[in-house]
């Protein structure tokens, strides 16, 4: 049979991945090499996966600070793999899916949509109906 269509090739390109350390402490990664892939990162052709010391100074924050984010972040997809694998309370929408609950929009929601809705509910109601419970100690950080 003859195809009168036509013809098409896929080219799927893979990023290469460097790790941080890699890069710092490689004693037979040349200079031509580190250049190239340098050059390959600035484009978005390299992934770089970081080390906590090396985001936190990118970032100009400290790694003790970037290692709570991460334990933050970990305990934030957990707590969403957990609704999603059916033991979350999610309510069902007219086409058969689970409407999101409060918490799932919450925790996928960027900083200023979360800032965005503390302004819309008040700051008051946020502490005192979100915050203080959990914080117990009359509405004071435990410590």
């Amino acid at each position: 049979m003859h195809s009168t269509g036509p013809k098409t090739t896929t080219t799927v390109r893979t990023i290469p991945c460097r790790t941080a350390q890699f890069i710092a402490k490689a004693s037979n990664y040349s200079r031509w090499e580190r250049a190239c892939d340098a050059a390959l990162w600035v484009r978005g052709e390299l992934d770089v996966r970081p080390t906590v010391k090396l985001s936190a100074s990118v970032f100009g924050v400290t790694p003790a600070r970037v290692t709570s984010e991460l334990k933050a972040i970990k305990a934030a997809e957990q707590r969403l793999n957990a609704a999603s694998n059916g033991t979350g309370n999610g309510h069902a929408i007219g086409n058969g899916h689970a409407e999101p609950s409060l918490a799932e929009r919450l925790l996928s929601a960027t900083a200023a949509e979360r800032q965005q809705a503390a302004e819309v509910i008040g700051v008051a109601a946020v502490w005192d109906d979100m915050i203080a419970p959990l914080v117990g100690n009359n509405g004071h950080a435990a410590e």
